[in-house]
């Protein structure tokens, strides 16, 4: 638990600091027989980002696959964002 906290702290006030924005992401995803589950991962988006997707693909003529991203880079980076 130590070790991970090392790691988890300084990456969250990170975000925090960036925006001041909530720092994780939840979403309902559909796992195994369909059942859904919570994902919480930290934030590597724009405040809203769901919100803005379907406007953003309109007025960019973009279909499918559209992402909008701009904090939490270096835990994107580091592949530190999903905790199952």
């Amino acid at each position: 638990m130590t070790v991970t906290a090392i790691v988890t702290v300084p990456i969250a006030i990170a975000i925090k600091l960036t925006d001041g924005g909530p720092i994780f992401y939840t979403q309902t995803r559909v796992g195994r027989r369909d059942k859904p589950f919570k994902m919480i991962k930290f934030r590597s988006m724009v405040v809203n980002a769901d919100k803005m997707k379907a406007e953003l693909a309109k007025e960019t003529g973009q279909d499918g696959r559209f992402i909008i991203q701009n904090e939490g880079r270096f835990a994107s980076h580091q592949g530190r964002q999903v905790y199952p």
